[in-house]
């Protein structure tokens, strides 16, 4: 014979709903859990969605991260030909 959480694991929300809404003092044994096997649900459903975020996060801080490397490259770019002209403009001043 299935547990009560295996046998409530088939019901449907609405299911788990109509036990819960008859409340604790008329089926006390059917009350609980029913309430429990609710909250499992929604624990795993809020899991899955933290697991989104978490990827969702991790794909912004890794295109954040691309395009800060770029823009200190282009820093490194734009000071390496300052740099050369700086060198160009001692060494060969205007006459």
């Amino acid at each position: 014979m299935a547990s009560p959480r295996e046998q409530l694991e088939k019901e449907s929300l609405g299911q788990l709903a109509d036990r819960m809404q008859e409340g604790p003092d008329s089926k006390p044994g059917q009350y609980y859990p029913a309430a429990a096997e609710l909250e499992r649900r929604r624990a795993a459903e809020a899991e899955q969605q933290a697991a989104l975020a978490a990827r969702s996060t991790a794909e912004y801080t890794k295109n954040t991260a691309r395009y800060m490397l770029w823009s200190v490259w282009a820093i490194v770019a734009t000071s390496g030909v300052s740099a050369l002209f700086s060198a160009l403009a001692y060494f060969w001043p205007r006459r």
